[in-house]
């Protein structure tokens, strides 16, 4: 079968080029489109990759126990439809 190459990361677009955060390359690069190179601007160590998912566990169980009640959760779900309809914001 096909599959697709195996990507993780983010690749931010800008007027003058782009910058990757490439999780299987363990780095990130930005991309000039006036001079057509890419440079590696930091090398990223694996055992930050261990606790970054180690700490994103954490966060995750801290918000569990501070979750109020149903009402409070569907409270905030109703705002986010309202906001997703709106598909703008407004802080007054």
């Amino acid at each position: 079968y096909f599959q697709k190459k195996y990507q993780r990361g983010i690749k931010i677009f800008f007027e003058k080029g782009w910058i990757k955060w490439s999780i299987e390359n363990k780095c990130i690069k930005v991309f000039s489109n006036s001079s057509n190179k890419s440079k590696i601007i930091k090398k990223i160590n694996e055992k930050y990759f261990d606790q970054m998912y180690l700490d994103q566990i954490k966060y995750f169980i801290d918000c569990k126990k501070s979750f109020s009640n149903i009402n409070e959760a569907i409270k905030v779900h109703n705002i986010s439809m309202i906001i997703k309809k709106q598909k703008t914001v407004r802080l007054n």
